[in-house]
């Protein structure tokens, strides 16, 4: 009688070990997992899944202020800056290649090219104010090309700043003693920086307004830990 209440005892004790832990909360926040469904794709290809714009752009801080043209040092009228994210992606790489660059004639489409040769245009909708229905498809990669108007920028005093690329006036440029990245102002002979971001830039394309301080841009590179593709809205 004891034998069998001790056989009994010992396997409950046995089922209860077999029950998994609760999962522990990270102990800093990080992204959400990609919202609605991901894109299939064939095995081997990269597969595209969306980002939660809202929880993205804490990653992207606006510059102080733009100084209005015309206007002196001692008047100090300025504009604020707003950078708005309005669509965002998390590309998952195939197993043995990986984002090399992207292109394209504004901030969408674009094309991203990878390690093994291909390239995929990534496209999306403008539904309001929010990219929608993102898509993935491979295409033949296109010809090298060159920035579709060759505007000059600014050049920023600290010289340990690497340019990482120009698209239609904007500059990125790669801070790496802070970690980060600032994206500065189309068109303007001085420095002025337009954002900050963590996020390590492979890339950049942009569309400018040609007649008001308002454009788009695309920017690629790791996010998070995450290959991600991030477009913005951005005014001063």
């Amino acid at each position: 009688m004891i034998r069998r209440a001790v056989v009994a005892t010992f396997a409950a004790a046995l089922a209860l070990s077999l029950v998994p832990a609760p999962a522990v909360a990270a102990a800093k926040p990080s992204l959400a997992p990609p919202r609605g469904k991901v894109q299939r794709a064939v095995i081997g290809d990269p597969v595209l899944a969306t980002l939660d714009p809202a929880q993205v752009s804490g990653f992207f801080t606006p510059g102080a202020a733009y100084p209005v043209p015309g206007s002196t040092r001692e008047s100090g009228t300025v504009r604020p800056i707003h950078v708005r994210v309005i669509g965002a992606y998390a590309i998952n790489e195939p197993k043995g290649a990986r984002v090399v660059g992207m292109g394209g004639p504004g901030y969408m489409p674009v094309t991203l090219k990878f390690s093994d040769g291909r390239c995929f245009v990534l496209s999306a909708s403008y539904v309001g104010e929010l990219l929608s229905s993102g898509g993935l498809g491979q295409i033949a990669c296109p010809p090298r090309s060159t920035d579709p108007e060759d505007w000059p920028v600014s050049r920023p005093s600290d010289s340990s700043l690497r340019l990482i690329g120009t698209s239609w006036g904007y500059s990125a440029w790669a801070d790496r003693t802070r970690g980060q990245v600032t994206v500065a102002v189309p068109n303007n002979f001085t420095f002025i920086p337009l954002f900050t971001t963590p996020m390590r830039v492979l890339a950049m394309t942009a569309m400018n307004s040609p007649d008001a301080p308002i454009g788009d841009l695309t920017l690629v590179g790791t996010l998070n830990g995450r290959m991600s593709v991030v477009t913005l809205a951005v005014s001063w």
